[in-house]
């Protein structure tokens, strides 16, 4: 129920991969982990071993940009060459497959909601305690949660998705809806299915723009503080109003799920 936040596992944490395993090294080569300190020289400096090269892959097409300008501004610092790959959709299965042959990338964006599946299957390098620190201090505390497992991280956040009302100032005249109950009301007068004529839409298949109307009446799904893994919440009276309040939701959209999913 959380907003999605995609992450970027960090380019400047280290030089070593931030995906655990996915590179084979020579024989006599010596492993560093993200928690170590055997890339850092005596004063504490990071350096690069002779000729590496890393590879960052996205998680959809849209992203490529962001990763090449990552990867120029890396590479102008640290004099590291670094690959950008468009990763188009982020698939689990492959980074699975990837990461136990050798040829995964050594750094990748992913949705927030893998970040867990992907620590415990061993992808990803626990950051060390310096750049958590850091992370900390510029980062929202809500999307430091979702890289954050066991008191460890091992991502860093990028962008943090939300969403906003717009309206139409041809049809609303005066100031728009201030409450879920005049919405109703508003959309009664106004809606025709036939005519393809709607006063409210939204994407209502995904639990972060469900949430608001099912948190009306104070549910909190799983737990307090949302770390409650045994406890969605789903048996509490505060739930059950929730999804009384999103019938009503549903009601002010007469149209196909599968449309409604399309709104963007």
């Amino acid at each position: 129920m959380k907003l999605k936040s995609m992450l970027a596992f960090a380019l400047s944490a280290l030089m070593v991969g931030s995906m655990a395993g996915c590179r084979e090294l020579p024989k006599n080569a010596k492993t560093a982990s993200a928690a170590g300190s055997t890339a850092a020289s005596a004063t504490g400096e990071l350096k690069p071993e002779s000729g590496a090269k890393l590879t960052f892959r996205t998680s959809s097409a849209n992203q490529i940009k962001f990763a090449k300008a990552v990867a120029k501004k890396f590479e102008e610092k640290y004099g590291v060459k670094v690959t950008a790959e468009d990763g188009s959709v982020y698939d689990q299965n492959k980074a699975n497959l990837e990461a136990a042959s050798g040829k995964g990338p050594d750094v990748f964006m992913s949705p927030h909601d893998k970040t867990i599946e992907n620590q415990r299957a061993g992808l990803l390098l626990k950051l060390n305690d310096g750049i958590a620190s850091q992370l900390k201090k510029d980062v929202s505390d809500v999307a430091m949660k979702t890289v954050t497992m066991n008191g460890g991280v091992y991502g860093v956040p990028v962008s943090v998705e939300t969403y906003v009302m717009f309206y139409n100032k041809k049809l609303v005249k005066g100031a728009p809806a201030a409450s879920f109950e005049q919405l109703l009301r508003d959309s009664k007068d106004f809606n025709n299915a036939g005519q393809n004529k709607f006063w409210f839409l939204s994407n209502v298949s995904e639990g972060a723009t469900m949430y608001p109307m099912l948190s009306v009446y104070g549910y909190k799904p799983f737990g307090e503080n949302g770390t409650d893994n045994e406890n969605a919440g789903f048996d509490k009276p505060e739930f059950e109003k929730g999804l009384e309040v999103l019938k009503k939701y549903h009601d002010l959209m007469p149209a196909a799920s599968g449309d409604l999913a399309n709104w963007d």
